[in-house]
């Protein structure tokens, strides 16, 4: 995936373009980031340290940076964290050794904003100074936001601290990324102004809004139909915040309210906003209070004001009628520097929440988020769950052309949603373990297992539903000219009655090798459009060497191994399976 991201944002560029490493007019420089680990920071909190094994660094962590190299990104940015207690951007061992050496990155190296400063405050050098001559040793191009190298690079040149070598080498990436960008010939490229949205850039942000939403449950009731009479009730129904926290050129100006998407429409619709988004309390919590969140002052409802103020709306709501709860995350509560240690709704949503549950059992629930919640209340009480995300600019059009089946779900899971807080970290890339609670033992106390709630997820990694039904037939083992590729072929067709796109998912499991493996990896998946009745082949190609594992003393396994290859539409349903065993290489 970051492979091919990094392909859009530098419009196909890379080395299979007959050699060419220009990076077209339309195309931005992409960055990776961040080099790495920053994910496994403990308990979960920003800028934490990171306490990981060699093997478990290199094939979860490292994986991803190696895979993406393929696209020949211009840019990789270091990570605030430090690994084995050294701090990535003073890392050599990362930087030139890992990153340049062993994955053949040619590119720019960028500290995150004031890591090498940050150096000092790790106390693993005695000033900025020290922090400028740890970083550059260590590969770091430009220090993004510290006073380092603006202050000290220069006297540790004339002092002898630092070669003038390093000094030309960095100059020399920044000076070709520069080229790669056409700014000697167009300097200023790209600050022409400021750009409306477009019409085309529009159906663009509304077209990954409907993709990237998720359907976790549907109880038959979605896709709603035009003329039926419903409550659209929740904050987030007269809202415009429903970009990122990170959409900095972002404008909520630009955003439409779900309430007036659907009156645009005409449809037979009575709205309850019922909350706000946060209450004070939680507001001065998430210091919320300079956020920009609606484009017109009389719509700022949702900042001010009591959660009870409008359950009297409710009183129309009887036990037949269809609700559609609107809840979420404020863009506060998610991204960076925004480390939660429960993941619940806002307190004022849940309470309204549970008001409207108390009326009626026909809610969708449409949540908006930037990371996996604790649902497991709201999907107990819920006919129809919808994970949202944050969807962007063309958000609420896409939630209404999803709810009243004008778009089919097609979004996938990339992460496992928890059965509870306690379960975090959970992934269906667990390792394999020891006392396992199977279909034969569920009785044994003496498993692995928590003792109030399953081991499995809520929802699982790569699950997503749709308004139409697919099937996928078992995988074979497809002759391959070359012997580093593997060839899996499987069909998938649509059998419902709508169009729709199915998500075609090839997972690997290693059966028997000499340390333990994770239980499934995902190695290949494809986005299939159909239409009702339509069949189509999927082949996945897959190369030899992204099955290598590190061994008991960190050798690569290439080979040797029995392997198990299964294709699905989620980590925990598989249509069929193929096993296999590569030869292994001298």
């Amino acid at each position: 995936m970051g492979t091919v991201m990094l392909r859009g944002y530098q419009k196909g560029n890379g080395n299979d373009q007959k050699g060419s490493r220009e990076i077209p007019e339309s195309g931005i420089a992409g960055c990776l980031k961040h080099f790495a680990g920053y994910g496994a920071v403990n308990a979960g909190r920003e800028y934490n340290d990171v306490e990981i094994s060699q093997r478990t660094f290199r094939e979860q962590y490292l994986k991803p940076f190696r895979m993406a190299m393929h696209a020949d990104p211009a840019m990789v940015m270091t990570a605030f964290n430090a690994v084995d207690r050294r701090p990535v951007s003073g890392n050599k061992e990362l930087l030139e050794d890992i990153l340049r050496k062993e994955m053949g990155f040619s590119g720019t190296v960028i500290s995150d904003w004031g890591a090498v400063g940050q150096l000092e405050e790790q106390n693993v050098v005695s000033g900025q100074a020290e922090a400028a001559d740890a970083a550059v040793h260590a590969g770091v191009d430009i220090d993004m936001m510290s006073p380092a190298y603006m202050f000290h690079l220069e006297e540790l040149v004339e002092e002898g601290h630092v070669p003038v070598s390093l000094i030309d080498r960095s100059a020399w990436n920044v000076l070709v990324m520069k080229n790669r960008l056409g700014l000697f010939e167009d300097p200023f490229a790209g600050m022409e102004g400021e750009e409306q949205l477009s019409a085309e850039a529009k159906k663009i942000a509304l077209a990954l809004a409907c993709e990237s939403s998720v359907l976790l449950k549907n109880a038959d009731l979605l896709p709603l139909k035009p003329e039926q009479k419903v409550f659209w009730a929740g904050p987030y129904v007269e809202s415009t915040e429903l970009l990122s926290r990170w959409a900095i050129f972002g404008r909520h100006d630009d955003v439409e309210t779900i309430s007036e998407v659907l009156r645009d429409r005409k449809l037979p619709v009575r709205f309850v906003p019922g909350c706000e988004i946060l209450t004070e309390e939680e507001r001065r919590l998430w210091q919320a209070d300079n956020c920009r969140i609606q484009g017109e002052e009389e719509q700022n409802k949702e900042m001010s004001g009591s959660c009870g103020d409008q359950y009297a709306d409710l009183e129309e709501i009887g036990p037949e009628d269809t609700v559609v709860l609107v809840l979420g995350e404020h863009e506060a509560q998610s991204g960076e520097a925004a480390s939660r240690a429960f993941l619940d709704l806002p307190e004022g949503q849940q309470k309204f929440f549970d008001a409207v549950a108390e009326r009626t059992s026909h809610i969708v629930a449409v949540i908006m988020s930037g990371r996996p919640l604790d649902i497991r209340k709201i999907a107990e009480k819920s006919q129809a769950v919808l994970l949202a995300w944050r969807p962007g600019t063309m958000g609420a059009e896409a939630v209404v052309r999803l709810v009243y089946g004008e778009e089919t779900p097609s979004g996938k899971l990339s992460v496992s949603i928890p059965w509870g807080v306690g379960q975090v970290p959970v992934s269906y890339w667990d390792v394999k373990t020891g006392h396992r609670m199977t279909e034969t033992n569920p009785e044994n106390r003496f498993t692995s297992r928590y003792m109030d709630i399953p081991n499995e997820p809520l929802y699982p990694f790569g699950f997503g539903l749709s308004y139409t039904g697919f099937t996928i037939t078992p995988p074979v083992l497809e002759k391959q000219e070359r012997e580093d590729k593997i060839g899996i072929l499987c069909k998938v067709k649509n059998v419902g009655e709508m169009p729709g796109a199915e998500v075609v998912q090839c997972y690997v499991e290693t059966l028997c090798a000499p340390v333990v493996r994770p239980a499934k990896e995902l190695i290949r998946f494809r986005k299939v459009f159909l239409q009702p009745g339509e069949e189509q082949k999927v082949k996945f190609t897959i190369d030899r060497k992204e099955l290598a594992f590190y061994g008991a003393d960190m050798e690569l396994i290439d080979g040797g191994i029995p392997l198990r290859i299964t294709v699905g539409n989620s980590s925990r349903a598989e249509a069929g399976d193929v096993s296999l065993q590569l030869d292994r290489r001298s």
